[in-house]
């Protein structure tokens, strides 16, 4: 008796409402600003923390990413969530500060995404996250195993033979730990900007970039000049739209 009193006591200290509410803006992944979108009723501002975004509290207000491909949740919420009508139940009071869950329009949701798609914020495919996992445990154990190269080349393009009649010292592609270096450089770059590109370009770059640990001599030159020129001249590709 004394629990279905407690519980019943519990339920009527908390403030249940499900309505349509306008975001006026998107303070965190998980919370907003928003009153009542019905003109007639009290549009006065309150905070709300999303409940059913629980699952994700472990996200840190300082990644870059969500893991390695994605969007940072802040942009990523603002974008679908404000300025946006959305439907809010189970607004509840908890611990004085205002929990619900929020629905967005399934319209907006999509707007959103395919925006950040034909805005080149692409998903990493599985096929692509395959070999960058690959090219990543290979760059780790040649750190691991290898030995600096003491007189590494300056520039990429400094032995490069204006024409076939020429020779120059390939002795840089065939330091494993450099290379390696390369890699991991290459990988940086990929992190920050080339997964932003269509999924078939992402993939011709981390085939190269695989190519090249496999590769020696003239091979390994060529596959760094065109890793190092699709990083140049990368956002000509965010411009297009790729049919998958």
């Amino acid at each position: 008796m004394k629990t279905l009193i407690s519980t019943i006591m519990a339920l009527c200290s908390i403030t249940v409402h499900a309505d349509w509410y306008y975001v006026a803006a998107v303070t965190d992944y998980n919370k907003i600003t928003a009153h009542l979108a019905d003109p007639a009723a009290d549009q006065k501002d309150i905070q709300i923390r999303i409940a059913n975004l629980e699952n994700i509290e472990n996200i840190q207000n300082d990644r870059i990413k969500v893991l390695f491909s994605g969007a940072e949740p802040q942009q990523l919420a603002r974008e679908i969530l404000e300025h946006q009508v959305v439907w809010i139940d189970r607004l509840e009071v908890n611990n004085g500060e205002n929990v619900a869950n929020v629905y967005p329009s399934y319209d907006q949701v999509l707007r959103a995404f395919t925006e950040r798609r034909i805005g080149g914020t692409y998903s990493i495919s599985p096929a692509v996250m395959q070999k960058i996992k690959r090219v990543s445990s290979r760059m780790l154990f040649k750190l691991a195993t290898e030995t600096p190269n003491r007189n590494p080349r300056q520039t990429v393009r400094s032995n490069i033979p204006e024409n076939g009649s020429h020779s120059y010292d390939l002795g840089w592609y065939e330091n494993e730990y450099s290379r390696a270096l390369f890699v991991y450089d290459a990988l940086d770059w990929f992190k920050h900007e080339g997964q932003y590109l269509p999924v078939k370009v992402q993939d011709v770059y981390i085939g190269w970039l695989d190519a090249y640990m496999n590769a020696s001599g003239v091979d390994a030159l060529s596959f760094e000049i065109k890793i190092q020129d699709m990083q140049k001249r990368s956002a000509l590709y965010r411009d297009f739209y790729f049919d998958e």
